[in-house]
């Protein structure tokens, strides 16, 4: 699931027109062009530094939850796996904001 979450992200860091679009959501009012300068390399930077954070596997919470996962039984384990993406949902939100 982490290998496919920084697929995705690689793939819109190298989109000039995605990163318009984050940029924008942000608040940042620059605009990307195609050519890579060194204020798309610092957010591109600041984007994987957040993601690697949020991959660390030091949230108390996350950890609970895998670790109660095996003795559930499916209906809740499915449960677990959707409060586990809505925690590092609110986890992101928290990192991109110092962006």
């Amino acid at each position: 699931m982490a290998d496919d979450l920084n697929n995705k992200i690689q793939s819109l860091l190298s989109d000039p027109n995605a990163l318009n679009m984050i940029s924008s959501l942000l608040g940042n009012n620059s605009t990307v062009t195609e050519e890579p300068d060194s204020s798309h390399d610092d957010f591109s930077e600041k984007i994987t530094s957040a993601l690697s954070n949020l991959n660390s596997g030091n949230d108390r919470r996350i950890n609970l939850l895998n670790a109660l996962k095996p003795y559930m039984r499916k209906s809740r384990s499915s449960n677990i796996d959707k409060a586990i993406k809505m925690l590092k949902l609110s986890q992101m939100t928290s990192l991109f904001k110092d962006l």
